[in-house]
């Protein structure tokens, strides 16, 4: 599951997605893909140049970090057990089990 990953750890940009599959490779979790129709327009899917850059310069240090990881040259955060995110059902939101939410540093509200 998801949660297990230590998603806390990853970009708020572009290399998000693939921090996240190289975490989910690194603790052993299954891949797989969904195609689903996707349609791209200027207004919605450009990324200037550097951007772009900086999304494969970030692509190559996930891979390098991993590969450092797995050969245990390195510590890194991408792929310690802690922090986690938890991601709370609508129920749980509604009603916390123990009637207090966990910090808010750990959470975020699922999509409904």
């Amino acid at each position: 599951m998801l949660e297990g990953l230590p998603l806390l750890g990853n970009s708020d940009d572009f290399v998000f997605d693939n921090q996240m599959i190289t975490q989910a490779v690194a603790f052993g979790f299954s891949v797989g893909e969904i195609s689903c129709p996707t349609k791209y327009f200027p207004e919605a899917s450009s990324i200037n140049f550097r951007r772009s850059v900086v999304y494969g310069l970030g692509v190559l240090v996930t891979s390098l970090k991993y590969r450092l990881w797995r050969w245990r040259l390195i510590k890194s955060r991408l792929f310690s057990r802690r922090p986690t995110l938890r991601l709370l059902t609508y129920y749980e939101r509604a009603q916390p089990a123990s009637g207090q939410t966990p910090p808010s540093s750990e959470v975020v509200p699922g999509i409904l």
